[in-house]
């Protein structure tokens, strides 16, 4: 039974992502990145003033490329495959993730087979809207495979698994910088939550032995030296702390904007699933490792703080919060009366809430229009797209997502006709 359940779900889970996929993906940034990656193939070197804008390029501003091995990759991938590689590669990322989630998570599926599906089932709206041509595609399994590491030798003593850490985050500052401190600063939480034994209420810490403290120091001094191998040096280092004390970049940047929990869409998309995965650890009985409450309060933060760490969350989720899912299993001397009733109610469920979460899509979303009336009614004549502009969508009427890489033949004379 848990493998039909663990089954179910990733078949679902991967139907899903296709599905939200089929109609194309988002191209926020994509082609400044391909510009970039042009640029830097063809004159060898690594940008460290601006060179696109006539403002720049008079004054010498100065720019910090702390993605420019991504966008090398997306240039020579654009180059070869065009459009439809981007597209692939968008949707391959994203299917690669989800299955590696629920492999994550498989355990937990008999625990509260519920809260697992409403989990994925979120994940994989939320993946159709991150998983796009942008450098932090790579960050997304650079966070997995170091967070994959620490809890291998949190849970299982394998000290090996750390020192792939510092690879990691030397090849995680070249393709996104702006993260690639996350790397250390996870290393120095796991380092600190064992420093010493404790408890207060039901958290608790276990102290670490010498020669687990001496792994630990040894991959966060490396790990932190690792961060400064690339061509601006210490610049990416403080790139991110220098972006996040900026309160002009923070307030007109719309995707660094805080979620609104003024508007339904943005709570039944953003504050749902922080709410359903942090139930169990705030409210269940089980003791919490101070390791896992840390990781999970610096990532609420992170989400509180800009919404597309909404993404970051959910990928973190799987390592903190589903061991201390509260427990809901089917009664296994349930008549089959009773059994298919419960059956039903999840269904039930599950189809209402992947209804709400479509519909929320109409919210304003990191500098994206979405179609306030969801995509429940297609006409058959040919759409066009909406045009943002400060903010703002010009074409009201539109009922498709605004999308860079599969755009629709239509009449408005503001849209470039691309044959999608």
């Amino acid at each position: 039974m848990k493998r039909a359940y663990f089954v179910l779900l990733l078949t679902v889970s991967v139907f899903l992502l296709l599905y939200f996929f089929s109609d194309g993906i988002s191209g926020n940034d994509f082609w400044w990145h391909v510009k970039t990656g042009e640029w830097i193939c063809a004159n060898r070197t690594v940008p460290d003033r601006d060179i696109f804008s006539w403002y720049g390029t008079a004054q010498g501003l100065k720019w910090v490329a702390h993605e420019w091995l991504a966008e090398v990759i997306f240039w020579q991938l654009f180059r070869v495959t065009g459009e439809k590689g981007i597209y692939l590669l968008s949707l391959g990322s994203a299917v690669l993730m989800t299955v590696l989630m629920t492999l994550r998570v498989r355990k937990y599926v008999m625990e509260n087979c519920l809260v697992t599906a409403f989990y994925l089932c979120f994940f994989c709206v939320a993946g159709s809207l991150f998983f796009y041509g942008r450098p932090q595609v790579f960050a997304f399994f650079l966070l997995y495979a170091e967070l994959y590491c620490l809890y291998k030798f949190m849970e299982e003593g394998k000290s090996w698994c750390l020192y792939l850490i510092p690879a990691a985050a030397c090849l995680w500052s070249n393709l996104h910088g702006g993260s690639a401190n996350l790397s250390y600063i996870l290393v120095a939480v796991v380092l600190l939550g064992g420093v010493r034994s404790w408890r207060v209420g039901r958290i608790y810490g276990i102290k670490w032995t010498k020669v687990q403290i001496c792994h630990l120091l040894s991959v966060l001094f490396l790990s932190l030296g690792a961060v400064f191998i690339n061509p601006a040096g210490p610049e990416v280092f403080l790139f991110p702390y220098v972006n996040m004390s900026d309160p002009v970049a923070m307030n007109l940047i719309s995707e660094w904007a805080s979620p609104d929990a003024k508007k339904i869409g943005e709570i039944l998309h953003f504050f749902t699933p922080v709410f359903l995965l942090c139930f169990g650890m705030f409210f269940g009985r089980k003791e919490i490792r101070v390791q896992d409450a840390a990781i999970g309060l610096l990532f609420l933060f992170l989400f509180f703080r800009s919404s597309r760490f909404l993404i970051w969350f959910e990928i973190t989720a799987a390592f903190w919060a589903f061991p201390y899912v509260l427990p809901c299993r089917l009664k296994e001397t349930g008549s089959l009366l009773e059994r298919s009733l419960v059956v039903c109610l999840e269904l039930a469920l599950l189809a209402g809430c992947g209804k709400e979460i479509w519909e929320c899509r109409g919210a304003w979303c990191f500098g994206l229009c979405w179609p306030a009336g969801g995509l429940r009614k297609r006409p058959r004549r040919p759409r066009c797209c909406f045009e943002i502009c400060a903010g703002k969508c010009w074409k009201r009427k539109c009922v498709l997502p605004w999308k860079s890489f599969w755009r629709r033949r239509c009449g408005c004379p503001r849209e470039k006709r691309v044959r999608g």
